[in-house]
């Protein structure tokens, strides 16, 4: 299960990086044409929470302690928050939204695994 959670971590921060090459063409081109929209910000804000869960469950996976798992579903269930209410006109931030909801179901296993 360690490494199931090591291997999650990477994939976290990786689809961060995809989330955050497309957030970059989505919040320029809202700051151009709609200014008022704020899609692209939370984009961003997704950005910096999966990265955050990313690093805490690579740098957790040794412990025995829930505190790692505990923090990542607090996390991805306020990016879960952020992307199914401040989604905009912009679909492209649905599958990420289900994502983090998908991976906070994972972590949510493995702290009732423990």
């Amino acid at each position: 299960m360690k490494i199931i959670k090591l291997i999650l971590g990477i994939l976290c921060i990786l689809l961060a990086g995809f989330v955050a090459f497309q957030s970059f063409f989505l919040g320029s081109g809202n700051a151009l044409f709609k200014p008022l929209e704020v899609s692209g910000t939370i984009a961003i804000i997704i950005i910096a929470l999966m990265s955050i869960c990313g690093l805490t469950m690579t740098f957790t996976f040794r412990s025995s302690g829930v505190g790692g798992e505990m923090f990542c579903i607090l996390l991805l269930s306020l990016a879960t928050v952020a992307g199914v209410l401040f989604r905009g006109n912009i679909p492209e931030l649905r599958p990420w939204t289900w994502i983090c909801l998908a991976l906070d179901v994972i972590n949510l296993l493995f702290l009732f695994a423990k």
